[in-house]
């Protein structure tokens, strides 16, 4: 399981809430979090660090990636990475490219800045992108609940958002098809999205469900990719 944090400073009630749905849970996992949201709530990623869950790059604005210049692309990553060494003495490891706008130069960016992993592609298996030389752990479309919770018509999304039964189903029907692949089940949650009163109850509906099957573990992206690299996840499967 895996949240992004929050894009605007007034959300973080949201971010909290999302942490102590993790930590009652007794689970350490990965918040992707733009540079702004750091510098703005340097407490709250404080928080999360020594609670144990790892930071992963986000943006630093939030901007997508691809529509960046060379030099606006890298001072992202370089602004971000700097402040969270100097204001937390922390090495972002990895990466989800803000509306999943992974740019052609993005991955020596991530090589310049120490980053070995992305999470912006679609699947459930990870692979080694050897040409990048990165480790990629993607994520399935549907588990995205900006896709289904979320009507902002000035950004395309019109439907109305889904009942949270329905939400709750879709999530389940993506982790039995992660589970019988032997691949990695991937959440993209935004803290005021699913930690909102309406949809909280999917998040813990969900985490039993997964706890109902055998053989399932609860790590890091970094975690994740470290397995990779170290042989314990071969041909993509778990």
């Amino acid at each position: 399981m895996e949240m992004e944090a929050p894009l605007r400073d007034d959300q973080g009630h949201f971010f909290d809430l999302a942490l102590a749905f993790l930590n009652s849970a007794g689970l350490r996992q990965t918040l992707f979090v733009t540079g702004k949201v750091a510098e703005d709530e340097p407490e709250r990623i404080e928080a999360a660090l020594q609670a144990g869950h790892e930071i992963g790059f986000h943006g630093y604005s939030h901007l997508p990636l691809a529509s960046l210049s060379a030099e606006e692309e890298l001072a992202e990553f370089l602004r971000t990475q700097r402040y969270f060494h100097d204001r937390f003495g922390y090495q972002l490891k990895g990466m989800r490219a803000p509306s999943y706008s992974f740019g052609p130069r993005t991955p020596g960016n991530m090589r310049q800045t120490g980053m070995t992993y992305d999470s912006s592609q679609a699947g459930c298996h990870p692979f080694f992108e050897a040409d990048g030389g990165y480790w990629e752990i993607p994520v399935l479309p549907e588990m995205d609940d900006w896709m289904h919770c979320i009507r902002f018509p000035e950004l395309g999304f019109n439907d109305t958002p889904k009942d949270p039964k329905e939400v709750a189903r879709i999530y389940r029907d993506c982790f039995d098809y992660c589970y019988r692949e032997g691949g990695c089940f991937v959440t993209v949650w935004h803290p005021f999205v699913t930690m909102s009163e309406r949809y909280r109850p999917v998040a813990t509906e969900l985490l039993a469900y997964i706890r109902s099957h055998a053989r399932v573990t609860f790590c890091t992206m970094s975690e994740i990719a470290g397995a990779c690299a170290a042989g314990r996840i071969t041909q993509g499967r778990i």
